[in-house]
């Protein structure tokens, strides 16, 4: 936006100085304008460092030297969007209950609550072990003999089966089971919590780009419309019918109608990967 504003009071400032030489303007519309383009140049400029200074933080983020130069790509991303593609996403993204079903099928922390609440089930079951008895066997043999050869002479073998009952353990097994059901009563918990939680997201996700999605269509149009006002405006100034401050203010409406659709346009993309990492089919 910067770069087009730039280039756009560039041309308007070699008109006017055009029409200063033939005497259809003053100097003080030159000086503004000359003004104007500075002022441009100087924005251009606090919007590269912007820029670099955010690649700095990436790349200082992800443990990279920031001493290096790197390419950022937008590949792999949408930058533009139309009205059909933006349809398109809200149909597909239509049924809240369906989506919520989706994201508990897909999403990690769902199933790791759900295998914490299984873990939790069959550590009552082996908590509640200790009341009944232990049945056991064991076998064992051996062969011996000084003699390599006669190794087999003698021979020991042993087996047996043993049986054990605690009958009294001083309450251990009881305070095992209690504080087993009580992990148990903390995984169902966090389990209900984990639904709810996902429910929230998924709702709330969807109505970020529903808003984002309206925020697009109205920034379109305020874009044309503060397109149209700089023409009119131009064209009025070429003719001598307007005074260059009109044509200022209508670049500067132009230049914030550009700006509101790219911001626009940049929620709508963040807010479909919000969709998409609610729903567990993102992951970054």
């Amino acid at each position: 936006v910067s770069e087009e504003n730039l280039k756009r009071d560039q041309r308007q400032l070699e008109r006017i100085i055009e029409f200063n030489r033939v005497g259809a303007v003053s100097i003080a519309d030159v000086y503004r304008q000359q003004s104007q383009v500075a002022q441009d140049e100087l924005d251009l400029i606090t919007v590269k460092n912007i820029y670099e200074t955010a690649k700095l933080e990436v790349v200082a983020l992800i443990g990279l030297d920031v001493n290096q130069e790197y390419i950022f790509t937008t590949e792999g991303i949408d930058v533009e969007v139309d009205s059909v593609e933006m349809v398109e996403t809200l149909s597909k993204y239509r049924d809240l209950r369906e989506l919520s079903s989706r994201a508990m099928e897909a999403r990690p922390d769902y199933r790791g609550a759900q295998e914490d609440l299984y873990a939790s089930e069959e550590g009552v079951s082996a908590a509640r072990s200790g009341y009944w008895p232990t049945l056991g066997a064991f076998l064992s043999g051996s062969l011996s003999n000084p003699e390599i050869d006669r190794i087999t002479d003698n021979k020991n073998l042993q087996w047996g089966v043993n049986f054990r009952w605690n009958l009294f353990d001083q309450f251990r097994t009881n305070e095992g089971i209690q504080n087993a059901i009580a992990r148990k009563r903390n995984a169902e918990i966090a389990l209900v919590q984990a639904e709810r939680d996902i429910g929230v997201e998924v709702k709330k996700a969807m109505l970020d780009l529903e808003a984002s999605s309206k925020s697009v269509e109205v920034s379109r149009k305020g874009l044309v419309a503060a397109q149209e006002d700089y023409k009119i405006a131009e064209e009025r100034y070429n003719l001598g019918a307007g005074t260059l401050l009109d044509l200022l203010v209508a670049n500067a409406s132009l230049v914030n109608a550009q700006v509101v659709l790219v911001n626009s346009v940049t929620t709508y993309i963040f807010s479909k990967f919000k969709v998409e990492y609610a729903l567990g089919e993102r992951t970054y």
